[in-house]
């Protein structure tokens, strides 16, 4: 009755070429998609703006660190994989979590208003999500507090501690550090920051698209430089472009 959608585990589903959106003032809605199974969106348009922020309640015992915690609200669990390619999907702007990964997650020519949140909930207390060719305007972001993500390109992995995620980050040419998580792409740390946060340089870095934050953070160079060498300011993409960093 709280899931507009639920794949169960060993399902495969395919959603293509179409539009979805989410009703408006329905009161049990509380996810838009549970999946367990293998998903994949293809040239679908997905808008989960009505879906509204939930929040779990209280819990002891193995579900206690899900307690008081936001509801995600586009889920894929462990034993499932999600591939979402050409394709719009739109949440709730007051939600913090929008595809929710449990597991695997390919991304490729889509825009994803909201956050793609990696969760260690799973065996083996990592997942993936492999972002190609596309906006995600909340960033990559960890789903428990304590978790730290570490970007090597195009993929992101979340780890259950800082440990973990120093130990893989360090045979990785880092360019980004914001707390204990870890990018080799100073701009993908860029969308997952949030107010207080602050970036601090782990290498030089040469710029090759505008980037911009909307909250309150510090930029700490520590030592290193960043540049410019592609010219970005007057080409038929970027032809709004009027800085680096803004």
């Amino acid at each position: 009755e709280t899931q507009a959608m639920h794949w169960s585990n060993g399902s495969v589903v395919t959603l293509k070429n179409g539009t979805m959106k989410a009703a408006a003032n329905v009161d049990r809605l509380k996810m838009a998609m549970q999946n367990y199974g293998t998903l994949t969106i293809d040239g679908m348009t997905m808008d989960f703006t009505n879906v509204p922020q939930n929040f779990y309640g209280t819990y002891t015992g193995a579900y206690a660190k899900y307690s008081e915690l936001e509801v995600p609200s586009f889920c894929t669990n462990s034993t499932g994989s999600i591939i979402i390619d050409n394709s719009t999907l739109t949440f709730n702007a007051a939600s913090n979590y929008g595809v929710y990964v449990e597991s695997t997650a390919t991304i490729s020519g889509s825009t994803i208003n909201g956050t793609v949140a990696l969760s260690t909930d799973n065996a083996a207390a990592t997942s993936t999500a492999t972002i190609t060719g596309s906006t995600v305007s909340g960033g990559v972001v960890a789903y428990f507090a304590g978790d730290c993500i570490v970007n090597d390109g195009d993929d992101f992995t979340v780890y259950a501690s800082a440990e973990s995620a120093q130990t893989a980050a360090a045979a990785l040419n880092l360019e980004a550090q914001v707390g204990n998580n870890f990018y080799t792409k100073f701009e993908n740390a860029i969308p997952a920051l949030r107010n207080g946060d602050t970036i601090k340089l782990l290498g030089d870095v040469d710029i090759e698209r505008q980037v911009n934050s909307f909250y309150n953070v510090t930029l700490d160079l520590n030592g290193y430089t960043i540049s410019n060498t592609v010219d970005i300011w007057n080409d038929s993409v970027a032809a709004k472009t009027w800085s680096l960093i803004s």
